[in-house]
């Protein structure tokens, strides 16, 4: 190129001044900043997209059931199915859940169970945003792992356990501030 559009092309870039910190003297354009809560929507659509495969497969399950009479509603991030065809899904299974996740969606056999068990379900909901599609896989290892060494399958499944123990804070929570209600 001649030397008449460099100069062209380089006024039109943003120059750095004498008093500039040395961390931008590579570059002639600071990097954006972002409002924090742009991040946080950025961040929150990608665990939703990573968790995807798996809220698809609850979308089917749940979805199917809207023929005969199952339940939906969007609470909290996460769609809620319950009843209709729920109960009669999980007795196939061979445990018998009350309420279970996938990926964003929360299945439940009827609306006591899902309120009850909501926010264990949550729990299970963050960790199929960090596992994404391979959390299914990663639980039935961690099934199978804690089976083989003579545990319990499912109450010592690590994914059960942290939200058991979230369970449990929840529950001391609670009992704390009805203790502070009654004084």
């Amino acid at each position: 190129m001649s030397g008449s559009t460099n100069s062209r092309i380089n006024a039109n870039c943003p120059q750095p001044s004498a008093d500039d910190s040395h961390e931008h003297e590579h570059s002639n354009i600071d990097p954006p900043s972002w409002p924090r809560g742009s991040l946080l929507i950025v961040l929150k659509l990608v665990k939703v997209v990573w968790a995807s495969p798996n809220s698809l497969l609850g979308v089917c399950v749940g979805g199917v059931g809207l023929i005969v009479g199952t339940r939906v509603r969007f609470r909290g991030g996460c769609i809620e199915f319950w009843g209709g065809s729920i109960p009669w899904i999980f007795s196939r299974l061979p445990v018998r859940p009350g309420a279970m996740a996938l990926g964003h969606v929360v299945l439940a056999i009827d609306e006591a169970t899902l309120h009850r068990a909501g926010p264990h379900e949550r729990i299970h909901v963050r960790q199929y945003e960090r596992w994404g599609p391979l959390f299914l896989p990663a639980y039935g290892i961690a099934s199978w792992w804690a089976w083989r060494r003579g545990r319990r399958a499912y109450r010592d499944n690590p994914f059960e356990v942290e939200a058991y123990e979230d369970d449990a804070r929840r529950a001391a929570l609670e009992t704390t501030r009805v203790d502070d209600n009654n004084r």
